[in-house]
């Protein structure tokens, strides 16, 4: 059996060894001149090693951390708690008030998780706290959803539950493409980059993807490209239209980097501004060291237009020296990543607005010979770089039962 993979993201990564260790020949194509996908490590001139998109792996992300141990691609302690923000610039905040209303919070998402539910906003209005935490909440909720807080589908309100957890976060040590890196080195054949597919021809037991220059017969296909730009590609005959409204009706947050090389050493931190919309941290690498380097982190279109981000980093350094005057900047060496530019993505990932439910299960119906996977299809993990994985191994985990259901 012989399966192609669209997309060499995180899903598409997974997917394929997922395949490849149960005997079936894949070829990956993806359409950038790198792999990994919203995964995108880069070492700056200093030596610091920056996450130009997803970062952070957490307690819970077991299919990331597993993978890291079997493919050798070991975990780097940063020294900080990624939930744990110092919220600065608006209202005077309380730690012990935001952290009852946040446990409240986390109450009423767990009454909003089936069905359409309140807005998060309207969860907000309904719960009683006082404007500084009711500011700070917001702003960590907006940042982290990628998305203005009060439209967000009430159960998101959840994410409180981990907002000021201490518990310190990990990234792979050297950089998040390593484990893209390790996932490729056991296939059996190197990713096709710059080989963007335009077109799929599917029929019955078959599979064939065209682009510029090439073509591809397969027995089968996994698409694993954001919703964003699945129309992009010619299908032949059409995708089934439940499929298409799933895939069009999945709503996207918009989000923005900027990384700063620094000056002087500094301690592991996590601020947060609040009528900004963002957050700063510095960090340890893999030595043990914190490394110089302070990244941020904007979420909502609403915040990237305020700083500036369409025209440059200039207003968004502004902000960030009077957002952090302890670090010595040099903003020379700032490099700023806006999601909105990548041709291949358009948006940051995934979420969920009120009154809009994702139909998680037409997202993950296979038709035909092709199956679907990336973040977007990852249900609770919609959004993340581990629900990526499990999105893969859930789609390859379809075709290899499909395969034995016809043996």
């Amino acid at each position: 059996m012989r399966v192609s993979i669209i997309g060499a993201g995180f899903a598409g990564l997974a997917a394929a060894e997922a395949l490849g260790s149960a005997g079936i020949d894949v070829e990956v194509f993806e359409a950038r001149d790198r792999i990994g996908g919203r995964v995108w490590s880069q070492t700056l001139p200093g030596g610091a090693v920056i996450e130009r998109g997803a970062e952070f792996i957490l307690d819970d992300y077991d299919t990331s951390r597993e993978l890291a141990r079997r493919l050798r691609t070991p975990l780097a302690p940063t020294g900080m708690a990624y939930g744990d923000r110092e919220p600065r610039g608006g209202p005077a905040v309380q730690r012990a008030e935001l952290i009852r209303v946040a446990g409240l919070l986390t109450g009423l998402a767990r009454g909003n998780a089936d069905g359409p539910g309140m807005a998060l906003g309207d969860l907000l209005g309904a719960t009683s706290m006082s404007p500084g935490v009711r500011a700070a909440l917001e702003a960590r909720l907006s940042i982290s959803a990628a998305h203005e807080a009060g439209e967000l589908a009430g159960h998101l309100a959840a994410h409180t539950s981990s907002t000021f957890s201490e518990s310190q976060s990990a990234r792979i040590a050297g950089g998040n493409s390593r484990l893209a890196e390790a996932l490729a080195q056991r296939l059996p054949s190197p990713v096709r980059t710059r080989h963007p597919v335009g077109r799929v021809e599917w029929a019955g037991g078959s599979a064939t993807v065209k682009g510029e220059g090439f073509e591809a017969p397969a027995d089968a296909a996994i698409v694993t490209v954001p919703a964003t730009v699945l129309d992009d590609i010619v299908f032949d005959p059409s995708l089934p239209q439940g499929k298409l409204r799933a895939n069009r009706d999945v709503d996207y947050g918009h989000a923005a980097k900027l990384s700063v090389p620094l000056e002087q050493e500094a301690e592991p931190s996590a601020v947060m501004s609040v009528p900004d919309r963002f957050w700063c941290w510095t960090a340890r690498g893999q030595d043990g060291a914190v490394q110089p380097v302070v990244s941020a982190f904007a979420g909502s279109a609403t915040a990237l237009e305020a700083l500036g981000v369409g025209e440059g980093t200039g207003w968004w350094l502004a902000r960030l020296t009077e957002l952090r005057p302890d670090l010595a900047l040099s903003s020379e060496g700032a490099v700023g990543t806006n999601w909105d530019d990548d041709p291949w993505a358009r948006a940051a990932y995934s979420v969920e607005l009120a009154g809009r439910p994702r139909d998680e299960a037409g997202l993950c119906e296979p038709a035909g010979a092709l199956f679907f996977a990336g973040e977007h299809t990852a249900g609770a993990w919609a959004g993340t770089m581990e629900g990526a994985l499990r999105s893969g191994r859930r789609a390859a985990e379809q075709m290899i039962a499909r395969r034995a259901e016809h043996k």
